[in-house]
């Protein structure tokens, strides 16, 4: 049985920094300042274990660079078997885990868990073999709608430039999701649209809950929230894959007073047409 670093306790350890041969109470990490404390909220049920050493600092992304950071949300037997995959596959030092109680758990499935991702490029992203590292999570996990899991994707601002652009691109976005809307749900894989709703659903005026289809409120990032929770690496590459087309489309295309579904299926098929031929058939 692990003591707790600090004070030798012997009762549950509470946090764990595996790397670091870290291993603290709940008193303990309640009482010292510890890596990424802020970033998690373990419950008395649950072992929370994560990577302290890949804090996702997007104000340090280059603005030439489109960034992508995923964050994974599934229901798990073992939340240190996950880190301990992760630590063994190409996200190792690229990942936190960490407990997020919106997410639904059952008797087999008993501990609520989100993968992080830091930020990465669509190609970091596409050479990472996400169906080895998948296939190893899904033995121990689920993630679905049944278990209130979703997959949000992460973009850095700066990216597009400027604060006044950024907010001239916003409502261009809104109003594309909002026209879109039935075949961006579709597109989803989801039933229940309660954590990203659409603007014909929802208030999309700043401040309001971040449970949209695309959120702003970030100060660095806009999140895209549309994807239904899955361990299927073929979809999650899917929902990269539109992420990244989606922007470079607008920003390719800022100048433009609207921005349509047909002139983005055109843009897909110069640079993704696997992409373009699903949305086509949307």
């Amino acid at each position: 049985m692990k003591t707790c670093t600090c004070c030798e306790n012997i009762d549950r350890i509470y946090v764990e920094y595996p790397e670091k041969e870290i291993f603290l109470c709940k008193y303990c990490f309640n009482d010292n300042d510890y890596p990424n404390k802020d970033k998690i909220s373990p419950t008395e049920d649950n072992i929370c274990i994560y990577s302290p050493f890949v804090e996702a600092d997007w104000g340090e992304t280059p603005k030439t660079k489109l960034c992508i950071g995923m964050e994974l949300e599934l229901a798990t037997s073992n939340s240190k078997k996950i880190l301990q995959i992760l630590n063994e596959s190409q996200l190792k030092n690229k990942v936190l885990v960490f407990s997020d109680e919106s997410i639904k758990t059952s008797d087999r499935f008993s501990y609520d868990c989100e993968i992080v991702t830091s930020p990465l490029t669509y190609d970091e992203h596409k050479n990472i073999k996400y169906k080895n590292i998948l296939q190893e999570i899904k033995k121990i996990s689920r993630s679905s709608e049944r278990y209130n899991c979703g997959i949000h994707l992460h973009v850095n601002k700066n990216f597009f430039g400027s604060e006044r652009k950024i907010n001239n691109l916003r409502k261009k976005m809104i109003d594309f999701f909002d026209e879109n809307s039935t075949k961006l749900k579709k597109f989803s894989g989801r039933k229940d649209f309660y954590y990203c709703r659409f603007p014909n659903d929802f208030d999309f005026t700043l401040g309001s809950s971040k449970y949209r289809c695309i959120n702003f409120n970030h100060t660095e990032t806009i999140e895209f929230r549309i994807f239904v929770g899955t361990l299927d690496h073929k979809k999650i590459q899917k929902s990269i894959d539109f992420v990244n087309c989606f922007c470079l489309f607008f920003k390719q295309n800022s100048k433009k007073q609207k921005l349509d579904w047909t002139s983005f299926i055109e843009f897909c098929d110069t640079n993704n047409r696997e992409m373009a031929r699903y949305l086509a058939r949307l």
